[in-house]
């Protein structure tokens, strides 16, 4: 199956049926054609945006996160950049005053099982980033050793493993969610790990650095 294959089915919910959020939301896909080499995978997009909006240094933090581990080559709506952003769950919780929060843990179930993995083959690059232990566990959690371990032990751990997804050996690089509800930043800073952590997320860097 080829990318624009899935993201008919994504656009047209053919597999939405016990989602949430199917008659409440839309999803969001940046779209490019490109070869992929590095997929990042994120929770979701929340407030309601257009794409280029959200793929904005200036706007968006998610973004500006993830360009700062890219090298500020992180461009989801550049045709040939070799950078495909996607999400566990693809619609928005929030449009206009409507908030959907209390739909976000099953929504993140059906899409994550009902599209990624096919999204993930049909892409099929040398590298995925996973940003957020919900990620990370949705990749790691058939390996036996790493689907059991909390994002702190993941980046102590290394933070890039090779495990199989979708049938296929791939590099996973595990990095923390930007929220700024999260206080694994803070705690990590005042640990003793603080030096540790420090270096091994200046490899995933390098790591993503050397696959584009």
């Amino acid at each position: 199956m080829k990318l624009k294959e899935v993201w008919k089915e994504i656009e047209d919910r053919r597999k939405c049926s016990e989602c949430p959020l199917k008659d409440k939301s839309y999803p969001l896909l940046f779209k490019t054609e490109m070869r992929v080499k590095i997929m990042a995978i994120t929770e979701g997009p929340n407030e309601e945006a257009k794409p280029e909006f959200i793929a904005s240094l200036a706007n968006h933090p998610t973004f500006t996160y993830l360009q700062a581990f890219f090298r500020g080559r992180f461009q989801p709506m550049l045709s040939g950049s070799g950078t495909y952003w996607t999400h566990l769950r693809k619609c928005f919780l929030k449009k206009g005053k409507c908030n959907f929060t209390s739909d976000n843990r099953k929504a993140i179930e059906e899409c994550s099982s009902n599209y990624l993995k096919s999204e993930i083959e049909a892409a099929n690059p040398r590298l995925i980033v996973a940003v957020g232990r919900k990620v990370a566990g949705f990749l790691l959690k058939e390996d036996k050793e790493l689907g059991g371990l909390s994002l702190k032990g993941l980046i102590l751990g290394g933070g890039i493993f090779r495990v199989k997804v979708c049938m296929s050996p791939i590099d996973v690089c595990v990095v923390p969610h930007p929220s700024g509800r999260s206080m694994f930043w803070v705690n990590l800073a005042k640990g003793r790990n603080s030096c540790d952590a420090s270096r091994i997320l200046t490899n995933i860097s390098s790591k993503i650095a050397k696959s584009l």
